[in-house]
């Protein structure tokens, strides 16, 4: 899953991090700072009169930051972990 691959991932995810192994030990602060279990992550809600179509062009892609959410009509929502 993507979560994996981009560690500490920029959006919400279901899953809480019990541990996190790494051969670059020089990145653990960082990892712990970014962790959702210590910064809630957030996203764009996005509200569509008609059903979007199933592949968005690129000036309708959601977006990924709370300045282009709102810019764009879309409310930024913040979720800590499930604890």
């Amino acid at each position: 899953p993507e979560e994996r691959d981009y560690y500490p991932y920029w959006h919400p995810s279901g899953w809480r991090d019990a541990a996190v192994l790494t051969s670059e030990p020089e990145h653990c602060e960082f990892y712990r700072q970014e962790s959702q279990n210590a910064m809630p992550k957030g996203h764009c809600v996005m509200t569509f009169e008609e059903e979007p179509p199933a592949t968005l062009q690129e000036e309708d892609q959601v977006a990924n930051n709370r300045n282009d959410c709102e810019s764009n009509g879309g409310t930024w929502t913040v979720e800590r972990s499930e604890e």
